[in-house]
């Protein structure tokens, strides 16, 4: 079967066109996997700073039942309606999270969450139903033992859970993004290489095919009829080389009548 050179050309340049393509392909997939990491990696980054902030937001009305019950400042109770209001805001940012994560850990949490909502109050309404502080002071109580060692617990727990996952994440967005640079820069070589030898191989035996027509011309205006001439490329030089030969062939069968006819006058 015999190929032109513009098809050699087409056929080498089309193996580089798909592997630059394939290239490309593994580009997109590593980015869109890159991309989708990078949401999770933002998600959570959320969770981890509500998690903290819900921790930040417990102190903070605990500090302000202190301010109300023990030094009689107003502000405090200020303090823990707000501290109120960022729980409850930063719960709605980590209770999606969780509701993904370990069976239990949302209800768990939930739980704690709530309860500690509901010991603050409980210390908040006895202080204010008892000004003596007495009733108040068991509150407090069951307030920080409860932080100590359900809610906090929980939280941390969460949250170091989270920063593993986050971890990982990073560590899979760094081999994913590593493998399709590789990837890229592999299929960006194996198209040079095949695009340099589908180019080196095609000109090379265009050259020597010229140079061995073009010696063969030679010979035949020199008069020398006996030398074959070759060219197995299998496109147009062929062509062109086999066209010289008959042309070759016949002429030296022209003189050798000619040269007969001569010879027998």
């Amino acid at each position: 079967m015999k190929l032109s050179i513009a098809s050699k050309l087409g056929v080498g340049f089309g193996f580089v066109l798909i592997l630059l393509i394939t290239g490309s392909a593994f580009a997109v997939v590593g980015q869109m996997r890159v991309a989708a990491a990078s949401e999770e990696l933002v998600k959570l980054q959320e969770f981890i700073e509500a998690a903290d902030q819900l921790g930040t937001s417990a102190l903070k009305a605990r500090v302000g039942l202190d301010n109300y019950i023990f030094l009689g400042e107003a502000e405090g109770k200020k303090d823990i309606e707000e501290a109120h209001d960022e729980l409850d805001a930063m719960w709605a940012v980590v209770q999606p999270y969780l509701a993904g994560g370990p069976p239990g850990a949302e209800q768990f949490v939930g739980n704690a969450h709530a309860t500690y909502a509901r010991l603050i109050d409980d210390a908040l309404n006895a202080y204010e139903a008892n000004p003596l502080r007495a009733a108040a002071t068991a509150k407090l109580e069951d307030l920080d033992e409860f932080f100590e060692k359900t809610f906090q617990p929980a939280l941390e727990q969460q949250r170091e859970r989270a920063e593993i996952h986050r971890q990982e994440v990073i560590a899979a967005v760094r081999d994913e993004f590593t493998t399709a640079v590789q990837a890229v820069i592999a299929t960006g070589a194996a198209a040079l290489i095949v695009g340099m030898a589908a180019a080196y191989t095609i000109s090379r035996g265009i050259t020597r095919s010229a140079a061995h027509l073009s010696a063969a011309a030679r010979s035949i205006s020199l008069g020398d009829l006996d030398v074959p001439i070759e060219v197995k490329t299998g496109d147009e030089m062929e062509v062109l080389g086999e066209s010289i030969e008959r042309m070759r062939t016949s002429l030296k069968a022209a003189i050798q009548r000619l040269q007969r006819r001569r010879a027998a006058v």
